[in-house]
């Protein structure tokens, strides 16, 4: 017999989670699956071939995820705990600000602009198998998903936080909730330009 849980989290079952939330989970779930496809296709050697000095591979790539959605979804996690807890209730469709929308648009591919990355979010040298890389991944991607599903009663669009890498910039949890997966998809078309790279191991090689 199944464990009914706690009241809230059995409440949490019956209720339906909001569309907008449920875009957020398929997108994140859409993001694993096309990750695992780019991982699977290529060796152990291209996944780890950077295109010039100073540009990242492709494992690289994916460990700044990591590094980045660990500490990002973090600060979401201790952000929707305190709105919960304050009694930020409400359901989507969430607005997003004028700043908020705009950072959003910036993080989105095809990418123009590159950011300077923080040193503590740079990869290491050895990133890793790209099988433990890619788990750790979806490790991250199991903790977001289950963080909407038992925050969807949440109020999103009126609860606030800091970024934890930008600390003027505020946005609404909706907001940071999409940050996650607009970073994700930064990262996913930089992969793909990796491999469009001219001298990119051909699949098989290595």
């Amino acid at each position: 017999m199944m464990d009914p849980g706690t009241p809230a989290e059995e409440e949490a079952r019956q209720d339906p989670i909001p569309a907008q939330v449920a875009d957020w989970i398929a997108e994140s779930e859409r993001q694993r699956d096309e990750l695992r496809v780019l991982v699977d296709a290529h060796s152990t050697d291209a996944l780890r071939w950077r295109p010039q000095p100073g540009r990242w591979s492709i494992a690289e790539h994916i460990r700044h995820l990591v590094l980045t959605n660990e500490e990002y979804i973090d600060a979401l996690q201790e952000s929707l705990a305190q709105a919960a807890a304050e009694g930020f209730a409400g359901h989507p469709p969430y607005a997003s600000s004028f700043f908020g929308s705009r950072f959003l648009r910036s993080l989105e591919p095809p990418v123009g602009r590159r950011f300077k990355t923080l040193k503590r979010l740079n990869p290491p040298s050895e990133p890793g198998s790209p099988d433990e890389v890619l788990a750790a991944f979806d490790a991250g991607m199991d903790r977001y998903e289950a963080l909407l599903r038992s925050n969807a009663r949440v109020d999103m669009g009126r609860a606030r936080m800091r970024s934890p890498f930008l600390w003027l910039l505020k946005l609404t949890l909706a907001e940071a909730a999409q940050v996650v997966l607009a970073h994700n998809r930064r990262h996913l078309w930089l992969a793909d330009e990796v491999i469009r790279s001219p001298g990119f191991p051909a699949a098989g090689s290595g």
